[in-house]
């Protein structure tokens, strides 16, 4: 039976009387703790090499991940406004009239400019992904 990671430590702490469970629950800890201090000197190498890595428009990876993640916010918010400029299918004389208050079409047109944005940015930050080495 095949077991998730994050499940392991819930199923040997507490045992049936008599049985054996089927990991040693303080040795679990204790490779999860190593394991968790070798990823936190990873993280903090990535983002120190981040910090100083260079891309080839010469500004740091920090820096160009965190325009990335923004024009990935701003198109989220942009496409999903646009989304919601809907137009009923038809009116009836008694129905209340909906008016957009945006232009959808204006909106798409954004959110399709900020997609090529993040796109560029992503091809930079591989591009120097590539020449930095941690």
């Amino acid at each position: 039976m095949l077991m998730r990671q994050e499940n392991r430590p819930r199923v040997s702490p507490v045992i049936q009387q008599g049985d054996k469970p089927a990991e040693d629950p303080k040795l679990l800890l204790k490779q999860a703790s190593q394991a968790i201090e070798q990823l936190k000197k990873l993280m903090f190498e990535i983002n120190a090499a981040n910090y100083t890595g260079r891309t080839a428009q010469d500004r740091s990876l920090t820096e160009a991940i965190a325009e990335r993640d923004a024009l990935m916010l701003k198109h989220s918010f942009v496409k999903a406004t646009a989304e919601s400029v809907v137009k009923p299918a038809a009116y009836g004389t008694r129905e209340i009239r909906w008016v957009a208050t945006i232009n959808a079409a204006d909106l798409q047109k954004e959110a399709d400019e900020l997609a090529i944005g993040i796109r560029d940015v992503n091809l930079e930050i591989q591009e120097a992904n590539w020449q930095i080495d941690i």
